[in-house]
């Protein structure tokens, strides 16, 4: 034993002994990894899966504490964009419509709201004032404001210039345990008048007003009546007179805007399916 262990290269490392006396090999040293390609989604989060408006083709995806911008052409594995800016999950994200911005909110410690430029994937503005988690996010329809919406203890509601990141207005939101807002849509715009609506979780659905230029919003709850439902999506009709809210239970609810009443509901999914999405038709 002697001679074989002088005989033993130096470089080569000894191995250790288990409990039972076993050998056990020493591991070799740690490789460092280049992320390549990201394939998946943050599968609980709605929206982490959008086609770029412009290019259908080009999808951008929520991955863990990332934003994945993916090529065209699946192949081509050098041209895919992961853009970090959080130091936890992402738990909400929007693109604008015309494509070219992106925000993204997350939770923790940081809980920040990013604006990314969708073209050169870098970082315009950092939005700090949210605690916990944000829970929602919107772009207005000409993209110049951003909708952010904080967790139920949070109780913050911000609505910010997507160009600068600064601050348009900031409303705040009750706490009631369990009762946080899910969903958002945004109205028809009236000139410099904008309008938008948020749904909860416990049945509340909530319209607000919105001046820009003064930086004043007015809230208004919907009467519901004997409707109670737990909301996922929202979307308005055309001419902004009407608002869809689908629900937890797989129908959708008529809501009256200019009466702020919940008229009706139609069921959209079987078997008590939760309604993924509400879409406008042109």
């Amino acid at each position: 034993e002697k001679r074989a262990a002088q005989q033993r290269p130096h470089s080569q490392p000894r191995s250790s002994r288990g409990a039972h006396g076993t050998r056990r090999p020493t591991p070799p040293s740690a490789m460092a990894l280049q992320l390549r390609r990201v394939i998946g989604f943050n599968g609980g989060l709605r929206g982490a899966c959008v086609a770029h408006p412009a290019a259908p083709d080009c999808m951008v995806t929520v991955a863990g504490g990332a934003v994945v911008v993916s090529p065209e052409d699946p192949w081509a594995l050098d041209a895919q964009r992961v853009l970090r800016g959080h130091e936890d999950r992402i738990t909400a994200f929007a693109m604008s419509h015309s494509g070219t911005a992106m925000a993204s909110g997350s939770c923790g410690r940081k809980a920040d709201v990013v604006l990314w430029d969708f073209a050169s994937g870098a970082v315009r503005s950092c939005f700090q004032e949210h605690d916990m988690e944000v829970v929602v996010l919107a772009f207005s329809p000409d993209d110049r404001l951003l909708l952010t919406v904080g967790h139920e203890k949070d109780q913050k509601l911000f609505v910010l210039d997507a160009a600068t990141g600064k601050i348009v207005t900031k409303q705040p939101l009750p706490y009631v345990p369990g009762k946080r807002v899910t969903c958002a849509a945004w109205g028809v715009t009236q000139g410099v008048a904008y309008s938008f609506a948020v749904g909860t979780s416990d049945g509340d659905v909530l319209l607000y007003s919105l001046q820009p230029v003064q930086g004043m919003a007015g809230c208004v709850k919907v009467t519901s009546g004997s409707l109670r439902r737990s909301f996922t999506c929202l979307t308005y009709s055309a001419d902004g007179q009407w608002l869809y809210a689908g629900t937890s239970t797989g129908d959708v609810v008529t809501i009256n805007v200019l009466r702020r009443s919940m008229q009706m509901s139609h069921p959209a999914c079987s078997e008590w399916g939760a309604c993924g999405g509400c879409y406008r038709l042109a």
